[in-house]
């Protein structure tokens, strides 16, 4: 079991979990981009790709990354949203550290202004892993952008198992545009399936301790919690982002604690 120990202080705009300070052995780093809302889609790229690197330069083995991006949808140009250009310069930034493509993520928008980047690293590698019912992020198609998004859907360390975001995606697809109920199903199965690849029985929904949802903030919370209350063992904690794609409703990531 995780140890306790203080919160963390909360960082502007979005505080990462508080589940992060607790793990032995790791260490918590932060970049920031300032005014990240008024840069060019090249300027973004290169800005996101001197955040990366300058976490990644401090982190020992990147287990999990926050990324909090203003203005997420955000059209910049004619190929490419503000998030397809975020993309492009963290994969620049893990050309020079492919270790890091083994940590799991989650990237949301905002309503401030700046970029923040949050690196937690282990003292140990952490080991990928997959969704048999997704497409490995690295090989999306150039629908989703020039460059591809590039982590792993969850990372273990040890008996700790990090989800990074999760939605409701079918292969590279969006699964129930705009249909919460629809989104909740599938983004549950999803969930479900990275824990079955370290973890078979039939309930192993039981093992998240520590769920956060985003959620867009045309969606209606009481409809929210009672569709997850049918899921979720334990209260998750809500919160109002813009997803990396407008049609998305709700993205989840949890901790899960694998049995001995």
């Amino acid at each position: 079991m995780l140890p306790s120990s203080p919160q963390l202080v909360e960082v502007q705009p979005i505080a990462v979990p508080a589940w992060a300070a607790r793990i032995p052995g790791a260490r918590l780093t932060t970049a920031r981009v300032p005014n990240a809302v008024a840069l060019s889609s090249a300027d973004l790229t290169a800005a996101v790709a001197a955040a990366y690197g300058d976490v990644l330069a401090r982190s020992l083995h990147p287990a999990r990354f926050w990324s909090f991006l203003p203005e997420i949808n955000q059209p910049l140009d004619e190929r490419q949203t503000r998030y397809m250009a975020f993309n492009a310069g963290r994969l620049a930034a893990f050309d020079d550290r492919p270790a890091a493509r083994a940590a799991t993520a989650s990237a949301v928008g905002h309503a401030g202004r700046d970029l923040w980047v949050h690196c937690l690293a282990a003292d140990r590698p952490p080991v990928p892993i997959d969704n048999p019912f997704q497409t490995r992020p690295h090989r999306y198609s150039a629908r989703y952008g020039p460059r591809p998004p590039c982590f792993a859907r969850a990372a273990r360390l040890d008996r700790l198992l990090l989800i990074g975001g999760t939605a409701s995606i079918s292969g590279e697809d969006t699964d129930h545009a705009d249909d919460l109920s629809g989104q909740v199903r599938v983004t549950m199965r999803n969930l479900s399936a990275v824990v079955a690849q370290v973890y078979d029985p039939a309930d192993r929904l039981r093992l998240l301790s520590h769920v956060r949802v985003y959620h867009r903030t045309d969606v209606d919370r009481d409809a929210l919690g009672d569709l997850l209350h049918e899921w979720l063992p334990a209260e998750p904690e809500l919160i109002e982002a813009d997803m990396c794609r407008p049609e998305l409703m709700i993205e989840i990531e949890a901790l899960a604690e694998i049995p001995a």
